[in-house]
Parts: C-alpha cells; structure tokens; sequence
C-alpha cells in the first residue's frame, strides 16, 4: 500500500512540475491562462490570482494548464486574441518544450540532492586525505577510512586528488596497490575502481 501511494505522490510531482513548466512558458509568452489545475476530477480548494485561477482537484493523477486558443471547439476560445492558437511557431514550440524541460530539471535537482545525502568518497579540498567513503564500494571493501591520507598508487607519489584520478583512470578494471597514512604509518591496500573511473 505505502508502494502505491508514493507511486501516486511521486507521478503527482512529476505532472505538477511538467504543467508547471507549460505554465510559466505561456506568461512569459503573454498568453491567457483562466486556469492552472493539479489533479483530476472535482475541485478541492482553489483561489484566484490575476486572470488565472488556481485549483487543487480531488484526484492527484493528472493536471493541466487551461490556454486560451487551444480549444478548437469552442470559437470564442480560439478568437482570444491573447490565445496559444494567436503566438508565433517558436512561441509555441517553446511552451510545449517548456513542460519536459521542467522535468529534466526536476531529475537534475532530485538527483543531486540524493547524491549530497548519500555520501560520496571524497578528498578534503586541497589535500589527498579521504573525507568519506561508501560502503559497498571498492574503496571501502579494501579497508581505506575516512582521515586516511592517499600517499602512492601503483608505487606512484600522489600530491593531489586530481593525480590519483588520472592514475586510476589509466587502470580502469583491474586491481590498483593503494599506500594510505594512517595513524602515522604507511598500509597498502589492493583496491578496484569503478566503471567511470572515479575512485568510490
């Protein structure tokens, strides 16, 4: 059940930001919007702002972003003359793009905020000293911990973060020997690195 409602949460976000999208593109393109709706079926709450009014409706799968000019059965509609129908091809292009465009933001925006709070493998700034490591990935799976200082790969002097990169690049899918300071000792450790070559 928990399933089925963030399924439905979650394609709610996805219309709202996508109607959104075809929303704020046809203001700017100075088109008459009468309405603004997030769901389906029987109005729950709703105000006006303007000439636009904007509704919440009883069933979270769906929405839509009423145009004037866009209905072609209805002739006082499409004679608007501030109607989607009345705007130039590139105007309209633009609205219609406008709504995918908003969902790709939406997966950038998402998508980094999940990376943030997943926790990376990552250098301190300016320094070869591991700030956090995942677990699961090849770097925690061959024992190196946070604070540990990266020192040689491969027997090679590491100076910055930027180097170890390069270095683990050039030996994507096999087996790397990685020296670390810890505790004011030299260990190596034999380490992979990931298909993308960063270090994880």
């Amino acid at each position: 059940m928990t399933t089925v409602i963030v399924s439905i949460l979650v394609f709610g976000l996805l219309i709202m930001v996508h109607e959104l999208g075809h929303f704020l593109a046809a203001k700017r393109a100075g088109i008459h919007v009468p309405e603004l709706a997030f769901g389906f079926g029987p109005k729950i709450v709703g105000f006006r702002a303007g000439e636009t009014e904007y509704n919440l409706r009883l069933f979270p799968l769906g929405g839509f972003c009423r145009m004037a000019g866009s209905n072609p059965d209805d002739p006082e509609d499409m004679n608007d003359p501030r109607g989607f129908n009345r705007r130039t091809v590139g105007q309209r292009m633009g609205v219609i793009a406008a709504g995918p465009a908003m969902n790709f933001l939406l997966a950038v925006v998402l998508f980094s905020v999940l990376f943030a709070a997943s926790g990376v493998a990552e250098a301190v700034p300016g320094s070869t000293v591991v700030g956090e490591v995942i677990p699961g990935f090849p770097a925690a799976a061959a024992g190196v911990q946070s604070g540990d200082r990266i020192v040689a790969i491969e027997g090679v002097a590491i100076n910055d973060w930027d180097q170890l990169v390069a270095v683990i690049q050039k030996n994507i899918g096999r087996p790397v020997q990685l020296t670390v300071e810890r505790a004011g000792r030299n260990l190596t450790l034999p380490i992979g690195s990931d298909p993308g070559g960063e270090p994880q």
